[in-house]
């Protein structure tokens, strides 16, 4: 595969995944999600924006890209956590690498 090529691909997969990054664009400060802020819901809420979870997920995207680089033929990243906001910011951010999402769960 030529580098251009390659690059065509990264460029890409990047673009597939552009709801949070797009939307954060056209309106940085729209709400996309409110989380507790820690366990005990009487510690609040925080809202969190999409111009924050596009963030997110751009330096998820760079932690993917550092570790295993961008995937040419669309393998699979596990997640091992727990369901919540970050699972979502996992997804995208392996979508935006070109790999596939896989979310094992325990059954036992």
């Amino acid at each position: 595969m030529t580098s251009e090529s390659r690059l065509f691909l990264q460029l890409n997969f990047r673009f597939q995944a552009v709801g949070p990054a797009q939307r954060s664009r056209s309106n940085p400060s729209r709400l996309y999600a409110t989380v507790a802020k820690s366990q005990y819901v009487s510690d609040g809420f925080q809202d969190l924006s999409f111009a924050e979870v596009a963030r997110c997920v751009d330096n998820c995207a760079s932690r993917l890209d550092d570790a295993f680089g961008c995937s040419e033929d669309n393998e699979t990243v596990a997640y091992l956590g727990l369901p919540d906001l970050r699972t979502a910011i996992v997804f995208l951010a392996a979508v935006q690498c070109g790999y596939k999402a896989c979310y094992p769960k325990d059954e036992g």
